[in-house]
């Protein structure tokens, strides 16, 4: 795929990205300074830093996902081309 194609079809899916992220890390037992913190990122479309931040959480703080948020980490982690270690590192129940 193109740059210029990923870019559009990034921009089309980044409100839907960003609903998600937002909805993952609320139904998570996520610190409320990090859920600030994750929110203000997406208001300020910094949804990359968002999805970062969210995964390392997750990650730091053992928390298992259920195989349905696992698979959505996963595919909002390609469509954004981040690191697989965001997902790979994440403990699915």
């Amino acid at each position: 795929m193109k740059k210029r194609e990923l870019d559009d079809r990034l921009w089309i899916d980044r409100r839907k990205l960003m609903q998600k992220i937002s909805e993952i890390s609320k139904n998570l037992n996520i610190s409320k300074t990090v859920l600030d913190d994750i929110d203000e990122l997406l208001s300020h479309d910094e949804w990359g830093i968002a999805y970062e931040t969210l995964c390392s959480e997750i990650y730091n703080k053992g928390i298992a996902l259920d195989r349905e948020s696992y698979l959505l980490i996963v595919s909002m982690g390609k469509i954004m081309e981040m690191s697989p270690w965001f997902w790979e590192n994440i403990k699915v129940e």
